[in-house]
């Protein structure tokens, strides 16, 4: 599991799975996003990978909701 925040110093999140599309065995893990600002095509997205986003402020709960999802959700699911 990933998780981090969508606009980061050096990267956003596009180029962060632009390089994380290139490691080798990567294509399973889960990323979380967390972000006062998410993307516009927040939907295509989240079809198109194993992503989920948070939007701050986020709370204990809201992250650990999201944590099971990413860890334990089977992609069938």
């Amino acid at each position: 599991l990933i998780f981090t925040d969508f606009l980061m110093p050096n990267m956003n999140g596009k180029e962060f799975l632009a390089i994380k599309a290139n490691l080798p065995n990567n294509i399973t893990t889960p990323v979380i996003f967390c972000s006062g600002n998410m993307p516009d095509d927040l939907t295509r997205w989240t079809i198109q990978e194993k992503l989920f986003f948070v939007d701050k402020p986020f709370d204990q709960k809201k992250i650990s909701t999201y944590v099971k999802i990413a860890l334990f959700k089977r992609p069938s699911e």
